[in-house]
């Protein structure tokens, strides 16, 4: 009987721990060091390495003014804004998983810049000067999106053109607030690498980046709601977009070796009157925008006259 005991409670150890394991690698960021120049590195990054460092030195040379808003659940939320011209539209971007503003939308900025728009480039919950410590994939995100559509409602008039925009999770953050906006609070959703589901997105990097099996999936599951305090099901950009009625540019890489092409083909086919799919050939992970850049400016530009003629 004592042996039973031993084992079960060796056990009941081994599950805790590994959750809170996993917990820390999946949801966690400590938060506390100026990652601006943090690149990825390795065979799809390294040759693109001296085109985003450049980028980044261009972007943090722009003056911003430092704007705050509080979600909803009162953390202190830090955003860039870079004004250009009274009256033009707000294009509010939401960067990747541990990344920041200033660095992932580096070379997404310059497009609405260049047309004279206005820019707030955001520092998602838990990252850069947002207070936090704990990523949620999108799921309370979505939420911090419709703070920061409130603050520019407020900022610059409620009859302002907002477009929100987004790169890898924050471009799936984006999606998951489709569905919670209308036409009237938003003229367009860009979101350039998307994933489809927060759950399988963290099966798929467990299993292929870190090497955890997938019969270890329902630890994300138990980290999430332990830990992080979500359902990870609760929500997902494909669920969301289904019922999107603002119109939605997708645009992804077909080597994208980090959250799979399929995933945006996916959600093209849930909502093929709203959803539109631009494939970037031979473009990895987040690098579509340097892989052509010609090509990406183009789909951009189109997007922008279609949505300001509706």
């Amino acid at each position: 009987m004592l042996v039973f005991w031993i084992i079960l409670g060796v056990l009941i150890l081994f599950i805790i721990g590994f959750t809170i394991a996993v917990f820390l690698i999946s949801f966690y960021n400590a938060n506390d060091k100026d990652t601006t120049y943090a690149i990825l590195t390795g065979e799809d990054y390294d040759p693109f390495q001296e085109g985003i460092r450049a980028l980044i030195d261009e972007a943090v040379k722009l003056p911003y003014e430092s704007v705050y808003v509080t979600s909803y659940d009162g953390l202190k939320l830090f955003g860039r804004l870079f004004l250009r011209k009274e009256g033009s539209p707000v294009h509010i971007e939401f960067h990747g998983y541990r990344g920041l503003g200033i660095k992932d939308f580096s070379g997404g900025m310059t497009l609405p810049l260049s047309l004279d728009h206005n820019v707030l480039l955001i520092d998602h919950r838990a990252c850069g000067g947002s207070e936090g410590h704990v990523i949620t994939y999108g799921i309370r995100e979505r939420r911090d999106v419709l703070s920061w559509i409130g603050f520019v409602k407020e900022r610059f008039g409620k009859d302002t053109p907002i477009y929100l925009e987004g790169i890898s999770m924050g471009a799936a953050t984006v999606l998951m607030a489709s569905d919670l906006v209308t036409e009237e609070d938003v003229a367009g959703i860009w979101a350039d690498c998307p994933y489809s589901d927060p759950f399988k997105i963290n099966s798929l990097v467990a299993s292929h980046m870190v090497k955890i099996p997938h019969f270890c999936d329902p630890f994300i599951i138990l980290a999430g709601a332990l830990f992080a305090h979500i359902n990870i099901f609760s929500a997902s950009p494909l669920k969301s977009v289904k019922n999107a009625k603002v119109p939605i540019r997708i645009i992804h890489g077909t080597a994208d070796h980090f959250v799979p092409f399929e995933m945006s083909v996916e959600m093209e086919k849930a909502n093929p009157d709203t959803v539109k799919l631009v494939p970037v050939e031979g473009a990895p992970h987040g690098l579509s925008f340097l892989k052509d850049k010609e090509g990406y400016r183009a789909a951009y530009y189109e997007f922008m006259r279609e949505t300001e003629k509706r």
